[in-house]
């Protein structure tokens, strides 16, 4: 079962706080670096396809809060379907209304639990996004352009 209580072929289940480590720890670091100065409060708005019915986007939360206890946290969804990165890139896409310097965090991943990368974007808009690398910001990329594509290695938020 994933952390959404959906059963996952041959996958392992991973804690959403340590499926979100890299992803959070790189938005908090985006955060300090480029966001502090611009925004008042720095949001990050959050996508996912954990759905309401457990406890996992309150995790999630509760991972980001600890590295910034500063930032907004907008949930843009977790009603995608189960594993629909077309549907979710779709969605982020679509989010065009925060200003400059949110930071975007996707989890949607049929490969979770796998040795997939993440990766972090910064748009030509000054919008940032943090998300596996597998084709979820393709649609961001195609409608906002690319100032800055990097890898980032993953690390866990809470490693006890």
């Amino acid at each position: 079962m994933n952390c959404c209580g959906r059963p996952l072929s041959r996958r392992r289940w991973i804690p959403p706080a340590e499926v979100l480590g890299a992803r959070v720890a790189l938005a908090a670091g985006l955060l300090s670096l480029a966001i502090a100065p611009t925004l008042a409060r720095p949001i990050v708005v959050f996508l996912s396809d954990f759905g309401l019915g457990n406890e996992a986007v309150a995790l999630c939360h509760g991972a980001m809060l600890s590295i910034d206890p500063e930032i907004e946290i907008v949930d843009l969804t977790h009603g995608i379907p189960p594993f629909d990165v077309r549907a979710a890139a779709s969605v982020l896409a679509r989010a065009t209304t925060f200003p400059p310097g949110t930071v975007f965090v996707a989890v949607v991943d049929p490969g979770v639990g796998t040795e997939r990368r993440a990766l972090a974007l910064r748009t030509r808009d000054g919008s940032y996004f943090v998300a596996p690398d597998n084709g979820i910001l393709s649609e961001v990329v195609r409608r906002r352009g690319v100032a800055e594509l990097v890898r980032i290695e993953p690390t866990r938020v809470n490693p006890s």
